[in-house]
């Protein structure tokens, strides 16, 4: 989503990642009247191909987090932050 940022602070040139294809879009398009030029058109053609493979990754990878948290919750392990415990009530 936001590209090599490890990469850039060494000035290393970096394609654009998603994020600032779509918010230099935006940013450029926000208060405009003029029809939405090609060139935008093809950067947000170009972010939604690279957003697709990532979404299903991040969709994997919250389907795996789940399978634990179900496995912690099963095996009585303690609190971790961010996970809902499986409250019965008294």
């Amino acid at each position: 989503m936001f590209g090599d940022q490890s990469k850039a602070r060494r000035d290393f040139e970096t394609l654009p990642s998603i994020n600032e294809r779509v918010s230099g879009i935006e940013g450029s398009v926000w208060s405009s009247t003029a029809p939405i030029p090609k060139t935008f058109k093809d950067s947000y053609a170009t972010a939604a191909k690279q957003f697709s493979p990532l979404l299903d990754e991040l969709k994997a990878i919250d389907n795996a987090i789940e399978q634990l948290e179900k496995e912690l919750e099963i095996n009585n392990a303690p609190y971790t932050p961010g996970r809902w415990p499986d409250w019965k009530g008294n």
